[in-house]
């Protein structure tokens, strides 16, 4: 996936963005191998999605497919980054690092689906902080890449209130695992959870 930004995106950004980009490739064939039939991590599955994973095989084969598109997509799209800061979508949700747009659902009856407008992704200075490392800054992208591709893989991900950290995430996997399974933030604290990386308060 080639990465582009538009000129509103100062160079430190760019940087820093490109930094994250290219953590992505190893992470995500990480996550892959963890979900590889007949080596799954269960524990880590399990933790982030459905407690009752192995009698779930759709599921764990939803959450297999997501890591493996991310993976393709990462080679064959391009990923275009905006500069949102002080726009209305900023000022609505303070402390938002980044987001994709919602659009009008493909292939289904009703809801929303982040498909259709190519993979432009808005970022604010939440986004390049510098308590996060290269490879945060890769999952974060990684988030907002999920919500874009879930609809390939036949579910739309979104961002269930209250979607993000850590404890969130857990909650949702251990009580609605339905809820887990199409939290984009899960996918992006499994990612973590499987590369070692260390968590930064909630995230």
């Amino acid at each position: 996936m080639p990465i582009a930004f538009d000129t509103n995106v100062a160079a430190a950004w760019r940087t820093r963005l490109t930094n994250g980009y290219n953590a992505i490739p190893l992470m995500v064939q990480t996550c892959v191998q963890r979900m590889t039939a007949g080596t799954i991590d269960w524990p880590l599955y399990k933790k982030w999605f459905d407690p009752q994973g192995n009698t779930n095989p759709a599921n764990v084969q939803f959450v297999r497919t997501v890591f493996t598109t991310l993976g393709q997509w990462r080679q064959s799209k391009t990923l275009r980054f905006f500069d949102a800061t002080g726009n209305a979508i900023e000022a609505s949700a303070p402390g938002v690092c980044a987001y994709v747009w919602l659009l009008p659902a493909h292939g289904l009856a009703t809801g929303v689906a982040h498909v259709g407008s190519g993979v432009r992704i808005a970022i604010t200075q939440g986004m390049v902080a510098a308590t996060w490392t290269d490879r945060d800054v890769g999952a974060i992208i990684c988030h907002e890449l999920v919500h874009k591709l879930g609809q390939e893989c036949g579910r739309n991900i979104v961002d269930q209130a209250p979607a993000y950290g850590r404890s969130n995430c857990l909650t949702k996997a251990s009580t609605t695992p339905a809820i887990a399974l199409t939290n984009a933030d899960n996918y992006r604290c499994f990612l973590k959870e499987a590369n070692n990386i260390a968590w930064i308060g909630e995230f």
